[in-house]
């Protein structure tokens, strides 16, 4: 199996069938557990328009209004880092982080992904509407919805390091991705 970005892949074997029970996890389930707003949204060198939501979290986008005509598209690709000012896509080895709507007459409200969820801090948007006062789009259309296992904190750290109080935070974020 070729993919379309040329990686060959061995075709798929058949097993028997396991003796073992399947069984549901016994966790608590994933969930939008925090809203990030856009820091800053920039129009790059090449002239793509650009969210940066300021720090690298798993989740997805929601969209708060946006109107197209029928069968137009808008695009969000999802990345974690930026290289030379634009999205860096080369981290994601092949995976395609991108959502798109395909427009019907009706307003978008509230939009965003129901089945799947990505690690992103910058999201690209191909296709949003220019309007009479403004060439990108607002801050207050987007906001990240952090998604995790809603797990109970128990412990928290602090010392009078701020160094080490920021590493402490990343890793607290790292567990919830």
């Amino acid at each position: 199996i070729i993919t379309p970005d040329g990686a060959t892949w061995e075709g798929v074997k058949v097993l028997p069938p396991l003796s073992t029970k399947l069984l549901a996890p016994d966790a608590p389930p994933v969930t939008v557990t925090e809203e990030v707003n856009p820091v800053d949204i920039i129009k790059t060198k090449s002239g793509k328009t650009v969210i940066d939501f300021g720090q690298n979290l798993v989740g997805k986008l929601r969209v708060s209004s946006v109107r197209l005509p029928a069968g137009q598209k808008i695009s969000f690709t999802h990345v974690e880092v930026l290289e030379n000012g634009e999205i860096g896509t080369r981290p994601l080895r092949g995976a395609v982080c991108v959502d798109t709507i395909v427009f019907s007459e009706k307003e978008l409200r509230g939009w965003s992904p129901k089945f799947t969820f990505h690690g992103f801090q910058y999201v690209q948007v191909e296709g949003w509407p220019a309007t009479a006062d403004a060439e990108l789009p607002y801050k207050s259309d987007f906001t990240a919805l952090v998604m995790h296992t809603n797990m109970e904190r128990t412990r928290w750290f602090n010392c009078s390091d701020t160094l080490v109080n920021k590493l402490h935070e990343n890793v607290v974020w790292g567990m919830r991705g």
